[in-house]
């Protein structure tokens, strides 16, 4: 009957033996289904079963799995800069550009000391906050870049007179567009140097713009050998990585 021809099939799909005349008889007659012989051999069981399911099911895991190790072994093998320490060093640097050495929004000096420096400028002497010296400003500036990145500016902007620094008049002196959020974009990144670039996007300017920078590993340190400006000028809490 059908009921049973019903039957025999789910029997031989699950111990999977058997073959297509038993499986698959016409069941409009109702005459008693053979019997099935569960000893006999699989090698007859046609292509259109899918021999592989079981295999590709039991192989697929273990092979992403080792994929991902692999990936992982190499990475930690390689002195690679993540993208957060990049993110970390730019901002950095851009803060501690804008702040002392191009524009000196952080500096403080004495109006009622005043020098008269290179180009004729008026240069004021520098009251001491976070660098008692324009030596240990120096200093921090070596540790993010290259000397020919900063010293043309640091020399333009401060000068040293009779154990005192002074700054020029026009420091502290810029636009501030308000950054609304930043792209970074790796362009490479290796044991010993990585160039990247950051899109700008402000708040007060339908515009964006696009900077250049490559640091490398020099004497154990990452510095920046160039620098193609603060991305930002001053800290904002709007301020987005996207």
């Amino acid at each position: 009957m059908k009921l049973k021809a019903i039957i025999v099939t789910v029997a031989v799909v699950a111990v999977g033996v058997g073959t297509t005349v038993a499986i698959t008889q016409s069941t409009d007659k109702e005459e008693p289904t053979p019997p099935v012989n569960v000893e006999q051999s699989t090698e007859n069981i046609p292509s259109t079963v899918p021999e592989t399911e079981l295999d590709t099911e039991a192989t697929t895991e273990p092979i992403l799995e080792s994929t991902t190790k692999d990936e992982t072994t190499t990475a930690s093998k390689l002195n690679l800069l993540t993208e957060n320490e990049i993110k970390e060093k730019v901002l950095y640097a851009s803060q501690l550009q804008v702040d002392w050495l191009g524009y000196g929004w952080a500096v403080r000096y004495d109006f009622d000391s005043v020098i008269t420096g290179q180009y004729d400028m008026p240069y004021y002497q520098v009251i001491p906050t976070r660098f008692a010296t324009l030596n240990d400003l120096e200093k921090e500036l070596q540790n993010c870049f290259a000397e020919y990145v900063y010293k043309e500016v640091l020399e333009h902007n401060y000068m040293q007179k009779d154990g005192k620094w002074y700054v020029i008049c026009t420091i502290g002196q810029g636009a501030n567009y308000g950054l609304k959020y930043a792209d970074l974009n790796i362009i490479s990144n290796t044991e010993n140097k990585c160039e990247f670039t950051i899109t700008c996007h402000y708040h007060d300017v339908n515009e964006k713009e696009t900077i250049k920078y490559t640091l490398e590993l020099v004497s154990g340190k990452w510095i920046f050998t160039e620098f193609g400006g603060p991305f930002i000028w001053r800290s904002d809490e709007t301020f987005k990585w996207m």
